[in-house]
Order: C-alpha cells, then sequence, then structure tokens
C-alpha cells in the first residue's frame, strides 16, 4: 500500500548521555533515515557495532552458599582476583579465585569452594580496601591501613608475610623487575621499590639495592595508585588537587639494572606529567586499548592518560564526557576510593562500579563501550559490585568475563545466557530516545504506525511507549515471535542421574561429551524431564539446568551450539534473523516532538533492538501554545 506519509527509520548513533538535554533537533535524511545522536536511558544494555541496543547477560552465582554466613558484617566481598601460579612446569598450571570477605582471606581452586588462606595470620580488618598483584609467580596481597601488612600466596597452604622489613603499603605493580607499591598510611607520598630479581619482593626491604622515592611530599595528596605502561611506572596522587607523576629509569643511582644490557642503565628518574587531575583509587585505574583510563578524584569523570597527554586536564576531554555531570552531582566522592573496574575484552568494554548519592556501598555500574569513538555509555542498575575482576573462565571456553563480589557474600560470573540475576529475579530493559522533532519544530504530526526493529530471541514480548510533547506516555505491546533456527553442531549423549540440587536447578553428569553454558539441551528418554532446556553454567562433568526436580532419572541428551534450538515436531523455523515487528495506531496522537522508549522485564528474557521506524501523517504549521 502506497502513502504520502512521512516516513522515517531511526538508527542509533549515541549511546547513553545525559548532559545533551532533553531533545535533539536532527530531520529526516536523503535515505528515510534519522541519526539518533544519543539516548536518554541505557539502562541494562549493551551495544551491537551497529550501534543497536541489546539486553545485558545475566549473572550465575560461583559460590551456592554465602560466604561467612552468620555475620553480617562479614559476608561484604572487598576483593576479588584472578591468580594463576605457573609453577615450574606447563601441566603445573593452577587457578585460584582469591577474595577478601569480612575479616577473612579466602581462595578456591576453580570450583567455587573456598577455603581460608589466612591460617596463623589472623583475621584482616573488615573495613580495608584491598588490592593484588602477581610478581615472580607469586599473588601479592595488600591494604590501605597500616596495620596489615603485605601478604604473599604461592597457591597452596597459607599466605605468609611478605618479605623483611617490609613498608604496610596499600597497592603495589610490577615494574622493571621489581616490585613497587605505595600507599603508606605514615608516610603518603612515598613509593618504595624492592630488590631486583632473583630476590625481588620477598627480599629485605631494606637492602642497598631496594629503596624509596618521595613523590612531592606534603603538598596536600597523597598517592593513591600505579601502573605500569610503556616502559614508565606512572604515579597518581589525590583526592584533593590531584597530580600524576611519572618514573623512568632502569636502577637506583649508583646501583645494577635488573636486566642484561649493552647499554649504560638509567637511574630512576621522577617527572611530572599533569597537575589538576588524580586518580581515585588503584582498583580504578585499567588498561583499555593502548591506553590507561582512570577515574579524577575530584570530578568522578574518567579520563585516559592519551587524552590528557593532548589535552590536560581539559573537561571536554574526559572519556566520560556524556555523563559528566550525572558523575559530579550523583557520585559518592566519599566512597570514591573503593570504586573498582575491569575489562571486558570479550565484548570490548570497561566495567566501573561505583557509589552514588548517599550509599556507602559501590551500588552502580557504568560500562564504557570503547570500540566506538567516542566511546559509548550505558548503566546496569540490575547488577550490584562491591568488587569485579576480569577472569579467565575455564568453564566458558577460557574467555575473559568480568566476575563480581556483592555484598551478600556471593561471588557472581556475568554475561550469563540466562537474562536473569541468578535466575530469579528480572532484568529491566529500558531504552529511551531525546524528544524527535524530525526537523521541523512547528508541524503538526500524527504518529501513525511504527515497528520495532530486532533480533529475535525468542517468544517474548517488549513495549513500545512514545510520548507526545507534554502528554502522557502511551504504550502497546509487540511480540518478537522468534522462532527456532536449525541447530548447528553439537553434542549428545547419556546422563547417569539427575542429583537434585540448589533451589530451581538440577545437575546432570556428563558421559563426557562438552557441553558448554548457553547451549541448549534437550532430554529424551527421560520418565520425568523430558524437554528442553537451556544450560545454565557447567563445572566439571555436572551441567547445571534450570528447573524444578525432586527425583532422581536418566535418559539421553542433545545439545546444540546454536541459541535457538530446533525440536522437530515442537519448533517453528524462524525466517528471519532480523525482523520488523508492525504496529498500527488508531491513537498515536498529534505531536510537535515525540519520544520513543522501548522496554522489557520478562524473567529469562532477551531482547536486541537495532532500529525503530516510525510513519507520521505531517499536517499543518502550528505556533499555538
Amino acid at each position: 500500500m502506497t502513502t504520502r506519509n512521512t516516513q522515517a527509520r531511526l538508527l542509533f548513533e549515541g549511546g547513553w548521555a545525559t548532559d545533551f538535554g532533553p531533545t535533539a533537533h536532527v530531520g529526516i535524511g536523503q535515505d528515510g533515515t534519522v541519526r539518533v545522536p544519543y539516548l536518554v536511558d541505557a539502562e541494562n544494555v549493551v551495544y551491537d557495532l551497529d550501534g543497536g541496543p541489546k539486553k545485558i547477560g545475566g549473572t550465575e552465582r560461583l559460590n551456592s552458599t554465602a560466604l561467612q554466613v552468620g555475620d553480617a558484617a562479614g559476608t561484604v566481598i572487598r576483593g576479588l582476583f584472578d591468580y594463576w601460579s605457573l609453577g615450574v612446569t606447563g601441566s603445573s598450571h593452577a587457578q585460584h579465585r582469591v577474595v577478601h570477605v569480612g575479616d577473612e582471606l579466602m581462595a578456591d581452586a576453580a570450583d567455587g569452594n573456598f577455603t581460608s588462606i589466612l591460617g596463623s595470620l589472623d583475621a584482616r580488618v573488615t573495613t580495608a580496601i584491598p588490592s593484588y598483584a602477581v610478581f615472580d609467580d607469586d599473588l601479592i596481597i595488600m591494604s590501605d591501613l597500616d596495620a596489615e601488612v603485605p601478604l604473599r600466596w604461592t597457591g597452596g597452604g597459607n599466605a605468609s608475610v611478605l618479605g623483611t622489613n617490609t613498608p604496610s603499603c596499600a597497592f603495589g605493580a610490577f615494574h622493571k623487575n621489581r616490585f613497587w607499591m605505595a600507599g603508606d598510611v605514615t608516610k603518603k607520598s612515598r613509593l618504595y621499590y624492592s630488590e631486583p630479581l632473583p630476590n625481588g619482593a620477598n627480599g629485605d626491604w631494606n637492602e642497598v639495592e631496594a629503596g624509596f622515592i618521595d613523590v612531592d611530599p606534603d603538598d596536600g595528596d597523597e598517592i593513591r595508585g600505579i601502573v605500569s605502561h610503556k616502559k614508565i611506572l606512572w604515579v597518581f596522587k589525590g583526592p584533593y588537587f590531584g597530580s600524576i607523576h611519572t618514573i623512568s629509569g632502569d636502577t637506583p643511582l649508583g646501583g645494577v639494572t635488573a636486566f642484561a644490557s649493552s647499554t649504560q642503565p638509567q637511574p630512576f628518574e621522577l617527572d611530572i606529567f599533569v597537575k589538576g587531575l588524580g586518580a581515585a583509587g588503584h582498583n580504578s585505574i585499567f588498561r583499555f586499548q593502548d591506553d590507561i583510563g582512570f577515574i579524577d578524584a575530584k570530578t568522578g569523570s574518567i579520563r585516559s592518560l592519551n587524552a590528557t597527554d593532548k589535552f590536560g586536564d581539559f573537561r571536554e576531554a574526559a572519556l566520560s564526557l556524556p555523563i559528566n555531570d550525572y558523575l559530579l552531582e550523583r557520585v559518592n566522592k566519599t566512597q570514591l576510593k573503593k570504586a573498582w573496574a575491569v575489562q571486558d575484552v570479550t565484548h570490548g568494554t570497561v566495567l566501573i562500579s561505583l557509589a552514588t548519592d548517599s550509599s556507602a556501598t559501590n551500588n552502580t555500574i557504568l560500562s564504557m563501550d570503547y570500540r566506538f569513538d567516542p566511546p559509548r555509555w550505558s548503566s546496569w542498575p540490575a547488577i550490584a559490585a562491591e568488587c569485579m575482576a576480569s577472569v579467565i573462565d575455564v568453564t566458558r571456553s577460557s574467555r575473559q568475563t568480568p566476575f563480581i563480589g556483592d555484598t551478600s557474600g556471593f561471588v557472581r560470573r556475568t554475561n550469563a545466557a540466562n537474562r536473569s540475576i541468578d535466575e530469579t529475579t528480572a532484568i529491566n530493559y529500558k531504552v529511551t530516545l531525546p524528544y524527535l522533532d524530525f526537523g521541523n519544530p512547528v508541524a503538526k504530526k500524527t504518529f501513525a504506525r511504527g515497528s520495532v526493529g530486532i533480533q529475535p530471541k525468542g517468544d517474548y514480548n517488549g513495549t513500545f511507549g512514545w510520548s507526545r510533547d507534554n502528554n502522557a506516555q502511551q504504550t502497546t505491546t509487540f511480540s518478537q515471535g522468534g522462532g527456532d533456527v536449525l541447530a548447528g553442531s553439537g553434542t549428545s549423549g547419556t546422563f547417569l542421574s539427575v542429583a537434585p540440587g540448589v533451589p530451581g536447578k538440577i545437575s546432570i553428569f556428563d558421559s563426557g561429551n562438552s557441553v558448554v553454558a548457553g547451549q541448549n539441551l534437550e532430554i529424551t528418554n527421560s520418565t520425568l524431564y523430558n524437554g528442553t532446556y537451556l544450560v545454565s553454567s557447567v563445572l566439571g562433568s555436572l551441567i547445571f539446568l534450570p528447573g524444578t526436580f525432586t527425583s532422581t532419572d536418566t535418559g539421553s541428551y542433545a545439545a546444540s551450539t546454536t541459541a535457538n534450538f530446533f525440536i522437530l515436531g515442537t519448533s517453528q523455523l524462524s525466517g528471519a534473523r532480523f525482523v520488523d515487528r508492525f504496529f498500527a495506531l488508531e491513537e498515536g496522537g498529534e505531536f510537535r516532538s515525540i519520544q520513543f522508549q522501548i522496554t522489557n522485564s520478562g524473567l529469562n528474557e532477551d531482547i536486541d533492538v537495532h532500529s525503530i521506524f516510525a510513519e507520521m501523517e505531517v499536517g499543518a504549521d502550528s505556533t499555538e501554545n
């Protein structure tokens, strides 16, 4: 059917931006598209490379029972680190997830079973901010309280005190075969360095080849973080005035270098990089691309060394430019030292967890997608992370995955196939566009028809809303109508039993075939449990599935690598991987400017939006208020 109505395809050209105002004046291009420059809301979303916002993955608990149960103050997981001890042979590599929880230091053997590694070293202070670094195959464990001497753990037995005459420091970094530390509460501007290997950090910190450098002492700030990057040790100070310093060179003055070299070793040299910017804390300094990012302690804005090198402390050069005012007004500066940041290499993002408003715990995750220039932001209110770590997840083909620690004693993996928080709480997806006048703020227009361009993820509904000028929002429901697709290569076998596990899950003992999280698994030849289930996680030979199971059983299973598994005689074949879901509007209404919104809040429901289509009947110009 032909029409004289104006039609427009809305494409997503920007991410979440709180500071750009409620309206965007953009017209319809010659190709019939509207390039929406930013989003007013982008909650619990990540972006495809075409800019389309899709729902984030869910979370899964690593430990089935809370750590430190019974001690409310002791269930807060304050620190998390993925430690690999390499050993002396390739077969001796071992993975451990190390956590500070309450006053305890614990580790697992990549199996979710955490045990204490403190031994006779007594409890840790429950209010301390921990940090971790690997040096000479050892895990070095530090915190920001003077009473806690840094510890060393080799991956077995209990932790021990690091070295001899070791200063009490809050954080450290490996740089040029030495271990460097700072955060001594009695000497706030002092940067310590260890002996070079083979003694290194576990040697005597009073030896002639160890020492310290005072970085602008008594300037009103303290050293808040250090990082080794491009042959330079970068030293960040804050939180009041802010400054960044560099340490170049190879050895103390008159000392010997830790490297075999044909050139004369250069002595350590301290220099100033910039004043007016500093870091909030060590754990929120992060690597991405060929750069180092950090949170500025004064404003809460997210910065990078490369941009600082070009533009200094110029506010508009911040990575977080679209949300700078949000950060300035909402971030709890008194808790900013506790912020964490990790890179999600798989998705090209950095996740930043921090406290907003009056919260004393990190209650907000911000996602920065650095695949775009400038980066695109979104917020993840569905997930609260007191601490975070980038973990090599052997249950997911050794992909790097952000893990989080919460305030209730649980470690969680993110990016789960099930779109829920631990399969019990729905993830609320919300995308809101700015008000659009389609290039003509005077003309009266009537919203006639629309559609949402999606990649179907299942037989789920979404809600499309529109707000006309000052009118209340109107909504309509659309069905994704996603059918299944033919299965790709997969695996099959027989299971020995179904054992009731934690509520809402069962564990199936695999007979040796490879099954991974995110696959659809079909059970057949079973007395009680025939059907198709989405694999939530795999631990060793155990395959965890959602459901309520109370009895043991036997049967066969088949798993596909395809997300939507086609079952003969049951499934309906999907005709496309991208579709428009249209809706006609008898009461679309008249407007000058209009705002669109898409939401989805179903438990374990996914949504993947790529565009919006709008058809409008354009009327006469009107200046009537």
